[in-house]
């Protein structure tokens, strides 16, 4: 209910955007959720995301939803879309996190041009998921995680944060875009796809509607997921974020 509603609401007023990550797979794979998935993410370029904060903030039904920008009203590394008056209990939140079903927003960011740079580009990614992780309740067993968490706190300091943020953010359009905010890629390569797979968008199936993922699918999630028709062992088809969900009046 949520998506189609962000779809016609974007669709109308000119926001190209597309499912990506889990909730692509799930269309190209399942043709809906992938059945232990239990999110949904969308995906906007760099070029469109004031327009998208603008749309969000101007036309969003603001007695069904509530919106909270990426780096702005919150710390987290993506919007959010809630729906009120429902409740969600996820892995590692903080509380306030948990008012409202959502779905995620994630900016593609423009790539550096280099190979050095583009590196430098996604370990600055990795230091602000490591700042964020940092203001939550998030537990590993990873020494090095725990370093990296730790030393994420020097991103408290206003002139800093602001620097590493501008690495990632604020580039020049190139050739290739990129998403280093995801935790879950493993090579740092795999963050950065070609812009020309991000030409335009084609509509495919999900849970018995249509909605748009960008034409070159196919190589990108071939380049996040490998073999990404091959079904994972039983063992990992498990929900990673919900504990627990209040639907409320729906």
């Amino acid at each position: 209910m949520i998506l189609s509603d962000i779809d016609e609401l974007l669709r109308t007023n000119g926001v190209p955007y597309y499912i990506i990550g889990g909730t692509a797979l799930g269309a190209i794979r399942h043709k809906g959720f992938i059945p232990w998935d239990d999110d949904v993410d969308l995906g906007v370029l760099p070029e469109y995301w004031e327009k998208l904060d603008y749309v969000l903030r101007n036309k969003l039904d603001k007695k069904k939803y509530s919106y909270e920008q990426a780096y702005v009203d919150t710390v987290q590394q993506m919007s959010k879309i809630k729906l009120n008056n429902t409740h969600i209990h996820e892995v590692g939140a903080i509380p306030e996190e948990n008012d409202g079903i959502y779905i995620d927003i994630f900016r593609y960011d423009n790539a550096r041009r280099t190979k050095v740079g583009k590196y430098f580009q996604f370990l600055c990614g990795r230091g602000m998921i490591s700042y964020i992780l940092s203001n939550k309740p998030y537990e590993t067993t990873s020494i090095a995680k725990k370093i990296a968490i730790g030393m994420s706190r020097i991103c408290r300091i206003p002139f800093i944060h602001k620097f590493i943020y501008s690495q990632v953010l604020n580039q020049p359009k190139s050739e290739e875009i990129c998403m280093v905010w995801d935790r879950t890629r493993g090579n740092w390569k795999k963050y950065f796809y070609p812009r020309r797979l991000f030409s335009g968008s084609k509509l495919v199936e999900f849970e018995g509607r249509k909605f748009p993922v960008c034409n070159g699918i196919e190589e990108c999630l071939t380049l996040e997921y490998g073999d990404y028709m091959k079904l994972p062992p039983v063992e990992q088809r498990v929900g990673l974020h919900i504990l627990s969900v209040d639907f409320g009046e729906y």
